[in-house]
């Protein structure tokens, strides 16, 4: 009997597999910051994107593509893991604590740096459907050992982790490439290698190399084009200065160029060692643009944030010049894909038990079904993100906001405030007509559908740093909480303040554990009782002070100096957390010098 099972349980794993001798190479091309019209087929004016253009005729275009999240970090890691954020914990690429705390009024999340190692990637699943995997450029969900992309599913590739003197040229990779030794000891790319080019042409050498492979392959080109740090390669920008029509930011459009020239090059390959018409090739972008037709940009969920451009293109497979309005997002390519490589993705999810949050369009893309979803699209963006000047005293480019997309209306909500929108997509594209005080019973069930994925998912959101009394709302410390009571018991009453990091379980969201304390009694020779006192000190300093900063560790004085310097900002951030009536609990995070 339990031979049947295992016999039955593997045919339905595997259905499509033994039948579908000719499973699809799969090109997954994944750009960054490129806006939904920033390309010619999807409107732009400025310049003509022929390859891309020439992709999208060839298949689907995706007029309703999201990414999961308005920043790539985020996004990439959902893309790759298949599930959302508040799963990954990856809800930004920088620390909760960016920008000017006193600005902040809300304490947000802190944000993984790593994809954890209890989610499958795109390169594990492809590889347990029997396909040769590599990954090529932008990783950015992991660079410490274990959670490298060869470490990860990938068998070749490389990652790129870091550039230096420009974003675009003389970068490292992971593992080293054709590198020279620099001062450091660092091995960096030669300094003429352009980045977009050298991704797309080691790409173009494993299709050469494995197209006759006796299995298919899976290879994500993962660019950084068209980064916020505009540098186009020279040969691009003589072509975009060469036409008046395009651009006047002709770096921008060189860059874009420069994607098209990928996109080319790749299909080019494809066509010449014979493998193209059996190649389902993918081009999206991680998150929005900086600068669209759409409202808002990258790190906000306004359209101009999340909604990206999304081509799907298998000759003789899947239908030319299709343009589906169709809702899909970046989680829905993993179950997709193993859908395509013969892989039953419910029984996929059961079998690891893992969650995948979306959605297969396998039927869509072979057998022109529309796709009406389970359910509506949730996107949770917890994080402030400042001007890069920081010279607009509380302005940021972004606060913390979420939104409920169910493919008729959309819902905004500000993290902060509470405040919502609502907007009618086939009608605002732009998000200009606020339709929440028109429909209040929409935004009430939209709400819903939020406050419900929260609690599913365990989502992190920000919390008020008004809180009074021993915790905030229903996420508090216990009383008989052991760590904290120690804690509290090493304060003298009105003397000193605790600074402590906590970690808030998934399984029991109304509950924090200290994890570190110290207790700051002395700042610059000034006595430390309360969150005033602290500012008054920190009010008072200026670029090339010495601060002398005493505190007491596990019942030891100790005392710390620190330069306050112009490049370098020093936050021991005092964020509320939690009182007492004589002692204080702050969150050690970051009020910046």
């Amino acid at each position: 009997m339990k031979k049947i099972i295992t016999t039955l349980l593997i045919s339905l794993l595997y259905s499509n597999v033994l039948s579908a001798q000719n499973r699809p190479n799969i090109v997954f091309i994944l750009a960054h910051d490129l806006g939904w019209s920033d390309t010619s087929c999807y409107g732009s004016t400025f310049y003509k994107t022929k390859y891309i253009d020439q992709l999208a005729d060839s298949g689907i275009k995706y007029t309703s593509a999201y990414a999961n999240s308005p920043n790539g970090t985020s996004s990439r890691a959902s893309i790759i893991s298949g599930q959302v954020n508040a799963r990954t914990g990856i809800y930004n690429a920088v620390d909760a604590t960016q920008g000017l705390a006193k600005y902040r009024s809300t304490i947000s999340p802190a944000s993984k740096k790593e994809l954890p190692l209890d989610k499958f990637t795109l390169g594990n699943a492809l590889q347990y459907a029997g396909y040769s995997t590599a990954f090529f450029g932008k990783w950015n969900v992991g660079e410490a050992r274990g959670y490298r992309f060869n470490e990860r599913g990938f068998e070749e590739g490389f990652q790129i982790n870091k550039s230096i003197q420009n974003e675009h040229g003389n970068l490292a990779t992971y593992p080293s490439l054709e590198a020279i030794e620099s001062e450091s000891g660092v091995r960096y790319l030669k300094e003429q290698t352009y980045l977009s080019d050298f991704i797309t042409d080691n790409a173009v050498s494993y299709i050469e190399r494995h197209a006759k492979d006796h299995k298919p392959f899976f290879m994500m080109v993962s660019q950084f084009f068209v980064n916020d740090s505009i540098e186009g390669p020279g040969s691009s920008v003589e072509e975009a200065t060469k036409n008046s029509k395009m651009n006047p930011d002709t770096e921008m459009t060189a860059m874009t160029l420069n994607l098209d020239k990928c996109v080319q090059l790749i299909t080019k390959k494809l066509r010449e060692k014979g493998v193209l018409e059996n190649t389902l090739i993918v081009f999206m972008s991680a998150n929005g643009g900086v600068s669209n037709l759409l409202k808002g940009g990258k790190n906000n969920v306004y359209e101009g944030g999340i909604r990206v451009p999304l081509i799907v293109s298998w000759p003789n497979k899947i239908r030319k010049g299709q343009v589906s309005e169709d809702l899909i997002v970046g989680t829905d390519l993993y179950p997709t894909f193993l859908e395509i490589a013969g892989i039953n993705s419910d029984q996929y999810q059961k079998q690891k038990e893992y969650i995948l949050d979306g959605e297969s369009f396998k039927n869509q893309w072979l057998k022109r079904k529309s796709i009406n979803r389970k359910k509506p699209v949730v996107f949770h963006f917890p994080a402030y993100v400042p001007h890069p000047e920081e010279t607009a005293e509380g302005q940021w480019i972004a606060s913390p906001m979420a939104a409920v997309n169910d493919g008729e209306f959309k819902l905004i909500i500000h993290l902060t405030s509470n405040k919502k929108e609502l907007y009618k997509r086939s009608d605002d594209i732009g998000e200009y007509k606020d339709l929440s005080l028109k429909f209040p019973e929409k935004v009430k069930s939209l709400t819903k559908v939020y406050d419900h994925w929260v609690e599913e998912t365990g989502a992190l959101k920000p919390v008020k740093r008004e809180a009074v009394g021993l915790g905030w709302g229903k996420r508090q410390f216990q009383e008989n909480n052991e760590d904290l009571k120690k804690i509290l018991n090493d304060v003298s009453p009105n003397q000193g303040i605790v600074l402590m990091d906590y970690v808030v379980t998934k399984k029991d969201q109304n509950t924090a554990k200290a994890v570190i304390h110290e207790i700051l009694y002395e700042l610059n020779g000034k006595p430390i009782n309360s969150l005033k006192d602290l500012e008054k000190v920190v009010s008072t300093l200026k670029i090339g002070d010495d601060v002398i900063y005493k505190y007491s560790y596990s019942g030891k004085r100790k005392k710390r100096t620190i330069k306050v310097t112009e490049t370098t900002t020093h936050t021991i951030d005092f964020q509320l957390d939690s009182c007492t009536d004589t002692k204080s609990v702050y969150s050690r995070s970051a009020i910046d010098f």
